[in-house]
């Protein structure tokens, strides 16, 4: 028995060794210098791990899938669809670049060993873009929730980058994405392609404000009835323009 035992643990100790991935020391220890948090590196490690040329699938994830589009903005990743099915793949020029960056000014404050204390200069450089980050991360995880909530699904990674082409792109604020999402669900469209529809008609209005899209509507109610008012008059000058002329050729 203690034999069969010690066989086992060899065979594994073999397996343990040989079925390893080489990864980056400096990108496990200085990855918030890159500017990514742990969840991202989680994301990346899977990444990192997969078929180079196919990527992972995005089945492949759990709830780290929320920082995928964090990923895909920083490019890091990107997003290709293959046979209806999409995946996550590594941009290994730009995490060889951001790593020889790193290194280069590590070698040139002569300790490259030390970690980046948050007072030098490169850590300073990236603190403004960092906190950013952080807030606008907090704020898409509240709204990714929201709309697997109303869609009754996970959402895609491509669904994911539109929410923050939303944020980013457009200046929209979380109150007025969840507005847009109220409408298309009260519609019964769960559709981002339709909630998309609603939010370019308020940015090409500059509508910005909850507020300002309650005054949109009540213009909107009130729009036909001074069409209305404008062409009644003139409706009512041809019927008597018509009777005129009948008397007319009467006499």
């Amino acid at each position: 028995m203690a034999k069969k035992k010690n066989n086992l643990e060899a065979n594994f100790s073999i397996h343990l060794l040989t079925d390893t991935v080489a990864v980056p020391k400096m990108l496990l220890t200085h990855y918030s210098q890159l500017g990514l948090n742990e969840q991202e590196l989680v994301v990346l490690l899977k990444v990192y791990t997969a078929d180079r040329n196919q990527g992972l699938a995005f089945s492949a994830f759990g709830e780290e899938r929320l920082v995928i589009p964090s990923l895909v903005k920083k490019k890091f990743v990107v997003i290709q669809k293959q046979e209806q099915q999409e995946y996550l793949c590594l941009v290994w020029e730009v995490l060889f670049d951001r790593l020889l960056e790193l290194w280069v000014y590590q070698q040139s404050v002569g300790n490259p060993c030390k970690p980046l204390s948050g007072g030098e200069r490169y850590a300073e450089l990236q603190k403004n873009e960092n906190l950013q980050e952080q807030l606008l991360s907090k704020d898409f995880g509240e709204l990714y929730q929201v709309f697997e909530q109303e869609f009754g699904r996970g959402l895609s990674p491509l669904e994911s980058e539109k929410i923050m082409e939303w944020q980013d792109n457009f200046g929209f604020r979380s109150d007025m994405i969840l507005e847009a999402l109220k409408r298309a669900v009260y519609r019964g469209k769960y559709s981002f392609a339709y909630i998309d529809t609603i939010l370019h008609d308020w940015y090409k209005k500059n509508i910005r404000t909850p507020m300002e899209i309650e005054q949109l509507d009540v213009d909107r109610v009130s729009e036909p009835v001074k069409t209305a008012r404008k062409t009644k008059p003139k409706e009512k000058s041809e019927k008597n323009k018509t009777d005129y002329s009948l008397v007319y050729q009467k006499k």
